[in-house]
C-alpha cells in the first residue's frame, strides 16, 4: 500500500471517527455538560480539519489525472506543436 492510500484512509477513519463521537455526544445527552461540550467541538475540529484535507487530495488528484489526460492526448496528435513558441507561430501563419 502506497503512502498516499495509507493517508487518505487514515483521514477517513479520523473524519468518520469525529462524526461518530459527535452523534454519540448528541444521543447520550453529554453535549450539555462542559466536558461533553469540550469533546464536541475537539471531534468536530478535527472531522472538519481532516474532512478538508480530504477535499483537497481528491481534488488534487483529479486535477493530476486531467494534466495527464491531456499530455496524453498531445502525444496522440501527430503534427501539432509541443513547443510553445513554435504553436505560436504557426497559430499566426495562413
Amino acid at each position: 500500500m502506497s503512502d498516499r492510500v495509507a493517508v487518505f484512509v487514515f483521514s477517513l477513519l479520523l473524519v468518520v471517527g469525529g462524526l461518530i463521537a459527535d452523534a454519540w455526544l448528541i444521543v447520550t445527552n453529554q453535549v450539555g455538560s462542559f466536558d461533553g461540550l469540550f469533546l464536541f467541538c475537539s471531534s468536530s475540529v478535527i472531522a472538519f480539519a481532516f474532512g478538508l484535507y480530504i477535499r483537497w487530495f481528491i481534488l488534487s488528484a483529479v486535477s493530476e489525472a486531467s494534466v495527464q489526460r491531456s499530455r496524453a492526448t498531445a502525444a496522440v496528435r501527430p503534427g501539432r506543436a509541443t513547443n510553445g513558441e513554435a504553436s505560436a507561430v504557426l497559430s499566426n501563419v495562413h
